[in-house]
């Protein structure tokens, strides 16, 4: 059994094939999504259901006010939206009617739901006028109403995908003689790698269950040197080219952990001390 544990990125722009999915919910868009990843190739008619949506998200459970957001549609309460985007409550079993999830389609996403119950698929819907025709911050409807509209890319730059931060290449060295890891970042002006290991912080895996391991190889020295025999290059020269990776720039001390598992991340780390 293969096993994938991913954000919202497997719902767009992946062109996976699922038996299953458990889905954390976060708009009606984001479910429909998911569900074109099952059996999106094989199309096996199935014999029970193969799709779990969870009845609320991690915010949900911890009782933030506005749970479906970044991603969803959900908005706080203000002078210019009036709440008609704050969900009263976030228990998808009272905001998802049982046709809108018992077969999972498109169709929630292009047929107008009654707009004066705010439900999940509602949400959307209202999330899309208000931004159209209501958000006077953003006065799309001045360049919505007009011919040419195509023309345009007013409402494109206005609603953002998402907001890049500044990133950093750096590279993963593997020493020549003692094979020892190093994390390098290439200096703008001279050209040379300067050793920025100390950024990153190894984190540690307690109490593996029994008969649980890794399905792929991680020494990376040994991935290095297959690299090499393959390629005919050193594995300074294999670093530069392969072992590079892009990452978002951060104030924070470590900016980084690192297990050869789970690679690298950011955030809160917690390690048990014996």
């Amino acid at each position: 059994m293969f096993v994938v544990v991913a954000t919202a990125v497997a719902e767009v722009g992946r062109d996976h094939d699922y038996d299953w999915a458990v889905v954390e919910p976060s708009s009606m868009r984001s479910i429909i999504q998911l569900a074109g990843r099952i059996q999106r190739h094989r199309q096996c008619v199935p014999n029970s259901p193969n799709i779990m949506i969870l009845s609320k998200n991690i915010k949900a459970l911890l009782g933030v006010d506005v749970a479906y957001c970044k991603p969803g549609f959900e908005q706080q309460k203000d002078n210019i939206n009036r709440g008609v985007l704050h969900l009263n409550q976030h228990d998808l079993t009272q905001l998802l009617a049982v046709d809108d999830y018992q077969v999972i389609s498109a169709y929630p996403r292009f047929i107008e739901p009654d707009l004066k119950m705010l439900t999940f698929p509602s949400l959307e819907h209202r999330a899309l006028i208000f931004s159209l025709f209501q958000d006077s911050n953003k006065k799309v409807e001045y360049w919505w109403l007009q011919p040419y509209l195509h023309l345009f890319g007013e409402y494109q730059s206005q609603t953002r995908f998402r907001d890049s931060r500044p990133q950093t290449e750096y590279h993963f060295f593997i020493d020549n003689e003692d094979q020892a890891l190093s994390i390098k970042v290439r200096d703008e002006y001279s050209g040379d790698f300067v050793n920025k290991t100390e950024l990153f912080h190894l984190a540690a895996i307690d109490n593996i269950a029994s008969g649980n391991q890794a399905w792929f190889d991680c020494q990376y020295s040994a991935v290095y040197d297959e690299l090499s025999d393959i390629f005919d290059k050193d594995s300074e020269q294999i670093s530069e080219l392969f072992g590079g990776i892009n990452l978002n720039d951060s104030n924070k001390t470590p900016r980084f952990y690192y297990h050869p598992w789970l690679g690298v991340f950011e955030g809160k780390y917690r390690h048990s001390k014996n």
